[in-house]
């Protein structure tokens, strides 16, 4: 698969603060822009699909209503850049178990393409150097599930490991969000629910009221890793999204 339109993907790099030497680093793909579905098909017809934005639509709608039926169903599913596959979370406990919804759930397993795979092999990487603010989320924990950068569960505690990410400042909408992609909810985790906020690790209750679907993490914060704050909030984003 050509890539004719690709300059390269950026990486800028950040220091590890799991080692004791100073020149060990870790790199983190910039992510340039967010692309929804309406963005993809209108590059599709520039790039000279023979058809309209609508029926196009139409179509994936209508192909996605038959991959969520059969993924449902337990098929694994071969749809868009990923194969899907049900998986299950959490424990049973004893002979003759029932499903428990507050402990068990089912999730969603998802592993790149063929085509997927081999595009990465031959996309070219541009290292800009040290990243210029080395605020950063790295990672959330999910303590009941165990799972990293992939669930959280309704009022369960989660760890979240960063770079000065701790919440602090006096400008009002501080604090860590929760977005609903799917709904476009946003629940705000009370400073009650937050039990450890320091520069590198923030530990949470997540809201028990948080409905079904995908989540960003968002952190405001004026925190400068020094006893001044930013004149204006800073906006630090999970990379990754967050299933409930």
């Amino acid at each position: 698969m050509a890539l004719s339109t690709i300059d390269a993907v950026i990486i800028e790099l950040y220091d590890n603060p799991l080692t004791d030497r100073i020149d060990d680093r870790y790199g983190r793909v910039v992510n340039i822009a967010s692309v929804d579905e309406a963005t993809l098909i209108t590059r599709a017809i520039d790039n000279g699909f023979n058809g309209n934005s609508d029926s196009m639509k139409a179509t994936l709608e209508a192909v996605g209503r038959e991959a969520l039926k059969a993924i449902v169903r337990g098929e694994l599913v071969h749809y868009g850049l990923g194969h899907i596959a049900l998986d299950v979370d959490g424990p049973f406990i004893g002979d003759a178990p029932v499903w428990n919804p507050d402990e068990n759930r089912l999730v969603a397993r998802i592993s790149p393409t063929k085509a997927l795979r081999e595009t990465l092999k031959s996309t070219p990487v541009r290292i800009l150097g040290m990243a210029p603010d080395s605020s950063v989320i790295t990672q959330v924990s999910d303590v009941t599930t165990g799972k990293v950068n992939a669930v959280l569960t309704p009022g369960g505690m989660a760890h979240i490991r960063g770079h000065r990410i701790k919440i602090a400042g006096d400008k009002p909408g501080l604090g860590l969000f929760l977005h609903n992609e799917d709904t476009q909810e946003q629940f705000e985790v009370p400073t009650t629910s937050i039990g450890i906020n320091d520069p590198s690790k923030i530990s949470f209750v997540a809201p028990p009221l948080l409905t079904s679907g995908n989540y960003q993490l968002r952190i405001v914060t004026q925190y400068t890793g020094s006893n001044k704050f930013l004149h204006d909030p800073r906006e630090l984003t999970l990379p990754y999204l967050l299933a409930v």
